[in-house]
């Protein structure tokens, strides 16, 4: 009887465990549906929503993120607020000041300001 037990409890742990494998579970849940939409396009019209799907981005006003890096000179690295200047001028997404190197890494949008509007902002 004790043997009948254990092959019967032996028979539930491998239902248990192998079912998932054969109920379909191994399905990514993490991945989205995909909607699929009825684009109603005029000949000669580029689809843009179709183009965006595929990674093909023509968009004139995407942001351009651009980096730069200048040492400050000693004379405005002595005035108090220059950083906050910096990070008050409109595109500037992020200052770093390194006051041991005297060096200023500036994150900014180039379509919205220039390297030349961040460097006078500084003197």
């Amino acid at each position: 009887m004790k043997t009948m037990y254990k092959v019967i409890v032996a028979m539930m742990i491998m239902a248990i465990t192998t079912a998932p494998m054969f109920a379909g579970n191994n399905v990514d849940r993490k991945k989205k549906p995909v909607k699929k939409e009825m684009v109603d396009r005029r000949p000669g019209k580029p689809d843009r929503k179709a183009n965006r799907d595929r990674g093909w981005n023509h968009d004139r006003h995407a942001a351009a993120i651009e980096v730069i890096s200048f040492k400050v000179s000693p004379k405005a690295s002595k005035k108090r607020n220059f950083v906050a200047k910096v990070e008050a001028i409109h595109g500037v997404k992020e200052v770093k000041w390194s006051p041991r190197t005297k060096m200023m890494t500036v994150t900014y949008d180039a379509n919205k300001t220039s390297a030349r509007a961040i460097k006078a902002a500084v003197k």
